[in-house]
């Protein structure tokens, strides 16, 4: 496998995009709930905090193998 010199910047600079672009939907989202309990915005907050973890692997994944799909063993 040869050294990914261009990948990891790229996957950088995306997953930045990606998080910066899903904060600030997810903030415009949640604005619309602001009249909401607080129960309410608290499990939304919760959601979307441990969301983003599972949209952003696969590109993660790609920044440091190569591949979209991660394998065990």
């Amino acid at each position: 496998m040869t050294t990914p010199k261009w990948r990891k910047p790229l996957g950088i600079l995306l997953i930045f995009l990606f998080i910066t672009g899903y904060a600030l939907a997810a903030g415009l989202f949640l604005a619309q709930f602001t009249d909401a309990p607080v129960l309410v915005q608290l499990l939304f907050y919760a959601a979307a905090g441990i969301a983003w973890i599972w949209a952003v692997r696969p590109l993660m994944v790609w920044t440091e193998t190569g591949r979209w799909r991660w394998r065990r063993g």
